[in-house]
């Protein structure tokens, strides 16, 4: 029975070429996106979860209350990882990381290294970054060692043997490779090419007099603990409070609370949106939307079949009615139309799996991951796509199969076919288009208003000048910052350059965050901030307006290093006027007044709001020289500036972007998802019209006596043509009624996550809906009229 089911379905697609040409597609296609879209949350889903112990990771967090608001972080003080450790029983191990750039040099060779971090030796008891080379146990354990990745390795040594090596940082350190990890997963939230011993960092700081196991103030390591068990979590979160109050006590001040979280470390990528966050993460709400998208267009796909199907059940109906006469019973019906819905199905599959594999790179692309389809590694991959074909092939074919075979024989012999049943199913496949181009217009409306919001964060001044500023990072090498000056007096002289400045840090790449204290303040309370290190020709090279004080003066050389300017945001947290804090003492390492006020600028993305921010001038601490250029001719230019470089520091690399384009990174995950918005969008609408065609073609053949006999009475090709599409745009404008307050709802839970919003307009939803409107009558308008042109004397002789 199954093989006559088999060949009857097969003989069947095969003499309706175009019904089933246009159902392998649209089904393929939506097939192949849904597989996609899967693909790309699953592997969103997976980060960080290759570590053996994920589900006992945690990371410790630090957060600054105050009767305004709560400002939370990602880093945390040196001091929490061994008093953790002390304290909880429920904790096995603890490891610090401290995020580092610097200049590596081996042999002749010259390397800017930005993913280098300290860790303490435990980074291998706690995470699970395999060791190809070396012993996990003892690599970082004593000072001056190093752990390079496969790919640092090959970059360094080519394929000698790296055990034993010597790479230097920054002229001074010497670091000998004592093992070689395996590169880091793309899935994983910390990222590294270089790991360098903790206990040389622990050092050098107490060559500066600061004991990092005991110092409760600077907050800029990142911090994680092993649980014994999962189950541990809650009871740790909750003496968290208790354990601040035993260690910090009084240092939470009356103004500003001090306190400390937990996040386990599969939550990270998805969940944490942190100040100072190891890099971009992902987002829940981002994967729930594409999610929908997906189930969408698998629907869109679906409801294409029902439409077609139910279409031609009137040219069917006879088949089954002659079928039944011979004595077909209702399930044999049943199991035959299923029969040729899954065949199609599953046809689609194959069909879809190989526009999967050729859109997997673009989609790489597109989305900035790593995906991969290994068959032999996710073989369970087989048996979910079968399923998923089969599902779809039960739910398309389902009404139709049971709609079809409850024809009545007698009444469909006698060509009376015309109401009852068959009127529910012309109220169905009305029904289903509305729903289809309910979710259609809801897509396109999503991605307008994605895309608007980027466009918005992008275009947006950011209260300081971004065009034409060359950024030179030097990792906060030593050398570099001695040789700043005559470097800077002679790209001066170059007619093209109009500005040059150095920094510890550039707006969008704002890492610094230091402890204050300013006078009003008791003695014993102090606050947080970030912290900006600038040469005094910083707020003129970016354009930054004072609104009270003075800016720093090279005339103040002196004192400049003891002197303080605040921005807008900061001043007001103070609860003081611009005016009111000038000349107040001020200590951060260094103590002396505030002598202005800068008017508020954006040194971080537009997802966040604006923070306080104060500047100083510390040389030691300058990491990136910023040079404004006035020529129209940047290639030629920058190949000027990269000649002066080499010839005032020749033995170091020389490394540049330019800082709009660098800024510009930060909106990298939200210019992705507007961009796969975009091209899902279009593809869920070319499916929607997909289907459109296939109903026109049917819909003229069912009504090609009508238009015959209209024409003979005198109708117009446009009257024929509007009455063919009357019926369509009447659902495709009740679509776009439907589809406004879902697409609103749930892209202002999207926008919720940014400060700084773009808004909805009304004028969103009108774009949609017609934009639907005219595709709609770009689908039908050709069948339409080459119906409307048929010679309607050959219609009305038909049959």
């Amino acid at each position: 029975m199954l093989k006559n089911y088999l060949k009857l379905s097969v003989r069947t697609l095969r003499r309706h070429k175009s019904y089933t040409t246009i159902n392998l597609v649209g089904l393929a296609t939506g097939m192949a996106c849904f597989m996609l879209i899967a693909l790309y949350v699953q592997s969103e889903s997976q980060y960080d979860r290759f570590h053996e112990n994920a589900d006992r990771i945690v990371r410790v967090t630090s957060h600054y209350s105050d009767a305004v608001e709560t400002r939370s972080f990602a880093r945390s003080n040196p001091a929490i990882g061994p008093a953790l450790l002390r304290d909880f029983p429920e904790i096995e191990q603890t490891v610090r990381f401290q995020r580092y750039s610097a200049a590596f040099k081996y042999g002749d060779q010259l390397f800017n290294e930005t993913d280098v971090m300290f860790a303490e030796a435990s980074v291998f008891e706690v995470f699970s970054f395999p060791l190809v080379r070396g012993e996990s146990s003892t690599a970082l354990s004593t000072p001056d060692t190093a752990v390079l990745t496969e790919q640092a390795a090959l970059r360094y040594f080519g394929t000698d043997d790296p055990i034993g090596k010597t790479i230097v940082m920054s002229d001074t350190l010497h670091f000998t490779v004592t093992g070689i990890a395996e590169n880091v997963p793309a899935q994983s939230h910390i990222n590294f090419d270089i790991l360098l011993s903790f206990a040389t960092y622990k050092r050098l700081q107490e060559q500066r007099g600061r004991d990092l196991d005991n110092l409760w103030t600077s907050g800029t390591f990142y911090t994680y603990a092993l649980l014994n068990a999962p189950e541990s979590f809650s009871n740790v979160e909750s003496q968290l409070s208790s354990f601040v109050e035993r260690h910090v006590g009084v240092q939470s001040g009356e103004g500003s609370v001090y306190s400390l979280g937990v996040q386990p470390l599969t939550d990270i990528h998805l969940e944490s949106d942190l100040r100072q966050e190891m890099g971009p993460n992902g987002s829940r709400m981002n994967n729930i939307v594409f999610s929908a998208i997906a189930a969408f267009i698998l629907l869109i796909s679906c409801i294409n079949f029902m439409n077609l199907a139910t279409a031609r059940s009137a040219k069917r109906a006879r088949e089954v009615g002659v079928r039944k006469s011979l004595g077909a019973i209702r399930c044999q019906l049943v199991g035959q139309f299923l029969s040729e819905s899954i065949v199609l199905s599953v046809s689609a599959l194959v069909l879809a799996v190989g526009i999967m594999m050729v859109m997997l790179p673009f989609m790489n692309d597109l989305a900035g991951t790593t995906m991969s389809l290994s068959w032999s590694e996710n073989w369970i991959y087989g048996p979910i796509a079968l399923s998923l074909a089969l599902l779809v092939g039960v739910i398309s074919g389902s009404y139709p199969a049971f709609f079809l075979s409850a024809f009545l024989p007698a009444r469909v012999l006698k060509g009376s076919l015309k109401s009852g049943k068959a009127g529910s199913a012309t109220l169905l496949r009305k029904g289903l288009v509305v729903f289809q181009f309910t979710l259609s217009i809801a897509i396109i409306a999503g991605t307008i208003i994605a895309v608007r919001q980027v466009d918005y964060m992008q275009n947006q001044s950011l209260g300081f000048d971004q065009e034409r500023v060359v950024v030179i990072p030097f990792s906060w090498d030593q050398l570099v910052q001695e040789r700043y000056e005559t470097l800077k007096q002679v790209l001066l002289e170059h007619p093209s350059v109009d500005q040059v400045t150095a920094s510890g840090d550039v707006p969008g790449r704002m890492f610094t965050s230091m402890s204050f204290w300013i006078e009003g303040m008791p003695e014993e309370e102090s606050g947080g901030t970030n912290a900006l290190i600038v040469d005094p020709d910083f707020a003129e090279t970016y354009g930054l307006e004072m609104v009270a004080g003075s800016d720093f003066s090279v005339d103040q050389t002196a004192g400049l290093g003891e002197s303080f300017i605040l921005n807008e945001t900061a001043v007001a947290e103070l609860g003081m006027t611009p005016e009111e804090v000038i000349g107040k003492r001020y200590r951060m390492n260094t103590q002396g007044p505030v002598i202005g006020v800068v008017k508020d600028f954006h040194f971080a993305g537009l997802q966040s709001e604006l923070e306080p921010l104060v500047m100083t001038v510390w040389p030691s601490w300058f990491g990136y020289i910023s040079v404004k250029i006035t020529s129209p001719d940047l290639q030629g230019t920058m190949a000027d500036v990269q000649r002066t470089w080499n010839s005032v520091i020749s033995d170091r690399p020389f490394e540049s972007f330019f800082l709009d384009d660098d800024f510009n990174r930060l909106y990298q995950s939200e210019s992705r998802f507007s961009l796969l918005f975009k091209v899902f969008a279009a593809l869920a609408i070319l499916i929607s019209c997909l289907g459109l065609f296939g109903l026109a073609v049917f819909t003229a053949e069912q009504r090609r006596k009508e238009i015959g006999v209209r024409k003979v009475m005198g109708a117009s090709v446009s009257q024929i043509v509007l009455l063919l599409n009357r019926d369509m745009t009447l659902l495709v404008v009740l679509a776009s009624v439907l589809a406004t307050p879902i697409a609103a709802i749930t892209m202002n839970r999207w926008m919720d996550s940014f400060a700084y919003q773009a808004g909805i307009s009304w004028s969103v939803f009108l774009i949609s809906g017609l934009g639907a409107l005219v595709m709609m009558w770009i689908t039908v308008a050709w069948q339409s009229v080459k119906a409307a042109h048929a010679d309607p004397i050959k219609a009305i002789r038909y049959e």
